[in-house]
């Protein structure tokens, strides 16, 4: 008896051992326009090998909307596996084939520049060539891709062009020192040093980073002065940001302070740079001015917050807010989880 027991218990356990990654591919057959992107967006946060396969066989980028393909690329790219690469390499060849007889839409533009940031979240040295010639690209989308990329893949080569084109484009200076940083050649340090002395205190916090990111001790404590200022501007919240994304408290104090400021001006750019600098500590403060705060708008950012930084606790608060009173403020925090892969 006590054996056909075990042996049933062992027969239905499949069905009740799905993964998230299962559930939501299930829904993905059925689902149509907002609904099919939501649930593309939740199979990316899954982290799981499951949510590949489905993912790639939805990917039908030569006749799905564009909106479609652009939410699978930018999934299969936070899921960061190899399988992936195949299928956009011929994503890439088939948007260059429409580029070369001036047949690109706007969303097919945005759909090239999602490949390019893919490849660097998966960071297969195999698209490395493809990556480092979008740094020159006729697309600004494309080349911020590129550049974000290049950092990503550790991309030695990339160095002098990433260098060529700051000095070219003052808009991607900022952007260029952090990829710089991330790869970590002695061929920028000259170039950041001149960088931290900038006028512009955006391209001088970035490369302070880089150099940080680089063992410059020295270039950690300019960015601590900058937030310890009694001046609160965007230029010091970007210091917090790299603060934070250095996983420093002092960066992640100073925007969660302005994020909880009443009637603050800035409180939606800290929520951003919370969000994505990604530091797990901001999480309890967001968490507690979810559950405490009167204000709704300051909640919604709380909202925002977590859904960004994620993580289990961030999860927990969330479907506490999914249940809450203020109908708005439910909506966007089952929204935010299923952005997480989560099921409210």
């Amino acid at each position: 008896m006590a054996f056909l027991v075990a042996a049933v218990l062992l027969i239905a356990a499949p069905a009740c051992a799905k993964s998230r990654a299962d559930r939501l591919a299930e829904r993905l057959g059925s689902s149509r326009g907002e609904e099919r992107v939501r649930l593309v967006t939740a199979l990316g946060r899954t982290d799981s090998d499951d949510a590949v396969a489905p993912l790639i066989k939805l990917f039908q980028f030569r006749k799905a909307q564009p909106g479609v393909s652009i939410a699978i690329v930018r999934s299969l790219g936070r899921l960061g596996r190899k399988d992936a690469v195949g299928p956009l390499m011929e994503c890439w060849d088939h948007l260059e084939s429409l580029r070369l007889r001036g047949e690109l839409t706007q969303a097919q533009q945005r759909l090239r520049a999602a490949v390019v940031e893919a490849f660097g979240l998966i960071k297969d040295k195999k698209a490395a060539p493809l990556v480092l010639a979008s740094v020159a690209d006729e697309d600004p989308g494309v080349v911020r891709a590129g550049v974000l990329a290049c950092g990503r893949l550790k991309e030695r080569k990339a160095v002098d062009p990433l260098i060529g084109l700051a000095g070219a484009d003052p808009v991607f200076i900022p952007l260029v020192y952090e990829a710089l940083a991330e790869i970590g050649d002695s061929r920028a340090r000259p170039v950041l040093e001149r960088g931290a002395k900038d006028d512009d205190p955006f391209a001088a916090a970035a490369a302070s980073y880089g150099l940080v990111r680089m063992g410059d001790r020295g270039s950690l404590e300019v960015l601590k002065k900058a937030v310890a200022s009694d001046q609160t501007g965007k230029p010091e919240l970007m210091a917090a940001f790299y603060l934070a994304r250095l996983d420093e408290d002092a960066g992640v104090d100073k925007l969660v302070a302005v994020l909880s400021r009443k009637d603050s001006p800035l409180a939606e750019t800290a929520a951003e740079h919370l969000a994505q600098a990604g530091n797990r500590r901001a999480v309890g403060p967001a968490a507690d001015l979810l559950e405490n705060s009167q204000d709704p708008g300051l909640r919604l950012l709380c909202v925002r917050v977590l859904a960004g930084v994620g993580g289990p606790k961030a999860v927990h608060a969330l479907f506490r807010a999914a249940k809450d009173s203020d109908a708005g403020l439910a909506k966007a925090a089952r929204a935010a989880l299923s952005e997480l892969g989560e099921e409210d």
